[in-house]
């Protein structure tokens, strides 16, 4: 079933203009220089931009992933201003460089339209994605201001459900996901950017600056610890089931009879 799309005429637009406090916060609070943040172990993290961005906008993420531990890479869409069809292609030539480069299934973190993308990657990438997180990405039906619903609509030159759907769609059972979200959003209504599948953390602050909020940093800090504990645990099951397998292939040779014994 295609997902409930039309527009909220109640989201308030107007509190977006408050960004720049959001990432004033962040850099005064403590969880910005990493205090009280879980680190990391230099497992690959992927970000992706949202609607009309570029990786620009994930400078503050990027290098915050970075000295928490993480081995971040920008996603390498360019401006997200193009069709799923064209910018995914382009989203999973990076997580393939960084799955080879680290040996390790990656971890995407896409703001908004870019937490769809993020979905959509893993989607085409299952054995490449340990975990998908979004931050205020409609993930369940979409119901955004009438000015966002123009501009997706001119993006993708149709119906944003048509656009849209296909990323909506459960993720495989191996890949993980967390879906982050402001209940203050001005651009995308907050009930639809969680789903009922999945594990939601609300924080407050503006939709735009939910790549350089503190709570979204807080959340994430302890979101990434337990899906890179989670990888290790999952790598763990498949090689303990790898050497039973050996074991039970094993076949130990047949005894030899005593007058072979002797000749030898």
């Amino acid at each position: 079933m295609s997902p409930e799309t039309h527009t909220n005429r109640s989201l308030s637009l107007w509190r977006e203009t408050l960004a720049g406090l959001d990432w004033m916060a962040l850099r005064l609070s403590g969880v910005y220089a990493g205090t009280g943040v879980p680190q990391g172990d230099g497992a690959p993290v992927v970000v992706v931009p949202g609607l009309f961005a570029s990786d620009a906008s994930l400078i503050e993420l990027e290098g915050w992933l970075r000295r928490v531990g993480y081995r971040p890479y920008l996603s390498g869409i360019g401006r997200n201003i193009e069709r799923p069809g064209v910018t995914l292609p382009r989203l999973t030539v990076t997580i393939d460089r960084a799955h080879a480069e680290t040996g390790r299934r990656v971890i995407l973190i896409g703001h908004s339209l870019g937490g769809l993308l993020a979905r959509g990657a893993a989607l085409r990438r299952p054995s490449k994605v340990a975990h998908v997180v979004t931050l205020g990405s409609p993930v369940s039906g979409v119901r955004v201001h009438p000015a966002i619903l123009a501009a997706a609509e001119l993006l993708c030159g149709e119906a944003p459900v048509h656009c849209i759907a296909e990323l909506q769609h459960a993720l495989p059972r191996d890949v993980t996901e967390t879906n982050i979200y402001t209940q203050d959003d001005g651009v995308v209504d907050p009930t639809t950017c969680r789903r009922n599948d999945t594990p939601s953390i609300a924080v407050r602050g503006s939709h735009v600056a939910l790549v350089a909020n503190a709570g979204v940093f807080r959340a994430l800090g302890s979101v990434l610890s337990e899906a890179v504990a989670a990888e290790h645990a999952r790598l763990a099951r498949e090689t303990g089931t790898r050497q039973l397998g050996r074991a039970l292939a094993y076949r130990a040779p047949a005894p030899r009879s005593w007058p072979d014994r002797m000749a030898a």
